[in-house]
């Protein structure tokens, strides 16, 4: 049994209709040698960092783990358009201006959520996590709302409205978890 590699194109103009249109994704499939289906643990980000610095490589290698299972091809065909989706969310982010580092550290623990996922109610959780839920003391994220991606939650809300006390806090908290510096 062979493996399937599959390059994704997401947000390619069409260039054979010359309209404005935007293209979703464009998959190609071709044999590459057999690998076995493999996870990767969200605790190894530093050393996925080490090894690499490009998150389509992440996106690619996960999408060559999805090809590789023994999921259902209707299962395999959401993640691999959620993996789309999560590409053009990092393009979209990394032309705002959001540093390599943030943006790896993000397309690592998609990937693998998405890489688990099996319904599509699970995935869009995913791709589209709850913003934090504030109860009048505290807030609380959302199971797939990691620091990195509501840093730039919160980033993004205070460039359109200054954050009050409690939100500008949890942003502070947030940027420590993220970046470990503190404030002082």
């Amino acid at each position: 049994m062979s493996a399937v590699h599959c390059n994704t194109n997401a947000g390619a103009r069409n260039v054979s209709t010359n309209s404005g249109n935007w293209t979703a994704v464009i998959i190609v499939a071709m044999p590459v040698r057999e690998r076995r289906f493999r996870t990767r643990r969200l605790g190894d980000i530093k050393k996925h960092m080490k090894r690499r610095n490009d998150y389509h490589q992440i996106i690619a290698e996960t999408l060559q783990d999805i090809a590789a299972s023994n999921r259902t091809e209707r299962v395999k065909h959401l993640q691999s358009a959620a993996l789309a989706e999560l590409e053009m969310t990092l393009n979209r982010y990394t032309g705002l201006g959001y540093g390599p580092a943030l943006l790896l550290a993000i397309a690592i623990k998609k990937s693998q959520w998405i890489l688990e996922a099996a319904t599509k109610k699970e995935i869009q959780a995913i791709l589209n996590p709850q913003a934090p839920i504030y109860d009048g003391n505290k807030f609380y994220p959302d199971k797939y709302m990691h620091p990195e991606e509501e840093a730039i939650c919160w980033c993004e809300t205070s460039l359109r409205a200054p954050l009050n006390e409690a939100g500008y806090n949890r942003y502070m908290e947030v940027f420590q978890q993220v970046f470990h510096k503190s404030l002082e």
